[in-house]
């Protein structure tokens, strides 16, 4: 799970979570790792409002295909 500040109103933040496969561990530190995400794969979660915010941020826009959370 990977956070970060930044909606366009100043009253949250934003977070995305990617499924580690069963078998397999995950450990990073101090740096996302968590690269291009998509709003209907069933190996991640996020906030609610993620797209919404980035687009309204200005860094990411549904025409540049994936978002990439790093």
């Amino acid at each position: 799970m990977e956070m970060c500040c930044g909606t366009s109103d100043s009253t949250s933040g934003l977070w995305v979570a990617q499924k580690v496969p069963d078998g397999e561990i995950f450990v990073a530190a101090n740096e996302f790792r968590i690269r291009d995400i998509s709003d209907n794969e069933s190996v991640f979660l996020h906030s609610s409002n993620l797209f919404d915010q980035c687009e309204a941020l200005g860094w990411w826009s549904p025409a540049d295909g994936e978002m990439d959370w790093l």
